[in-house]
């Protein structure tokens, strides 16, 4: 318990000095900090609503998949399938995730590194 407590405190106290590694000076690492501890928590970023209840709904179904495994082989519960519902379920899938896809072209948010 002791070095799981004493891993915890590193990993966090490392995770604040590279707030003040990465910030552009000193005052904008401290209003960072000051931000994290605030409790206003009406101006929550949210980027789409739309966005937010696709994620919901992939973790859902990712959730529902996981639970599924635990109790039989999803690779086996397909082969017993018959081969037109395997395939409607493997295009059902990709339709899926061609629709909850974002295509907008938005830059990588690591560029500046």
């Amino acid at each position: 318990m002791r070095r799981a407590f004493a891993l915890l405190v590193t990993f966090m106290l490392v995770n604040f000095a590279w707030i003040y590694f990465r910030a552009a000076d000193l005052a904008t690492a401290n209003r960072m900090v000051a931000k994290i501890f605030s409790v206003d928590y009406s101006r929550l970023f949210i980027p789409a609503p739309d966005q937010f209840v696709y994620s919901l709904a992939a973790i859902t179904m990712l959730l529902a998949v996981e639970l599924f495994q635990e109790r039989r082989s999803l690779t086996a519960w397909l082969d017993a399938r018959p081969l037109p519902l395997r395939w409607a379920l493997y295009v059902s899938v990709l339709v899926i995730i061609l629709l909850m896809g974002i295509f907008n072209g938005s830059q990588f948010i690591y560029a500046q590194f």
